[in-house]
């Protein structure tokens, strides 16, 4: 995804725009949470529904993150319109914590002395979903994560 100095997107996300494979940006690294996740209610007022309606903004810091991980953490803490999720994307019988973040279904694993790539021909909100650094950075300190995708 590319954006132009000094563009502001009004729109951040690229309707269901293909995930070109490409080495992930910056920082890729093992992340352990660094306390003990709140309850749900508190997650869910701790990350505003327009945190995630931010536009993308040249030079700002944005992540990638499994599109699966993010529904099922959306409906552990009853996340407003998760029921949406369900419709568009399939019942997920999944219950509970989300666990840790794994980002595995969006990557080709790293050989040695190499980062891990995107997978080609991902779908936006399908496959994997842009969150902004401080949500990301939020989501980090309650669960584990292995891949780090910053862009």
């Amino acid at each position: 995804m590319t954006i132009a100095p000094s563009e502001q997107h009004s729109n951040r996300f690229e309707t269901h725009a293909p995930l070109e494979s490409v080495e992930a940006d910056r920082d890729v690294t093992m992340i352990e949470s660094q306390q003990t996740a709140p309850d749900p209610e508190e997650q869910q007022r701790s990350i505003l529904p327009a945190a995630f309606d931010r536009p993308l903004i040249t030079g700002e810091l944005w992540y990638v993150i499994s599109a699966k991980w993010m529904r099922r953490w959306r409906k552990y803490v009853h996340f407003e319109g998760f029921e949406k999720d369900e419709e568009a994307y399939g019942k997920d019988d999944f219950q509970g914590s989300p666990g840790p973040i794994s980002n595995n279904s969006i990557v080709i694993p790293a050989k040695q002395n190499s980062l891990p790539k995107l997978k080609k021909q991902q779908m936006e909100k399908l496959d994997y979903e842009i969150i902004p650094a401080d949500v990301w950075q939020k989501y980090i300190s309650w669960f584990v994560t292995s891949i780090n995708l910053c862009r």
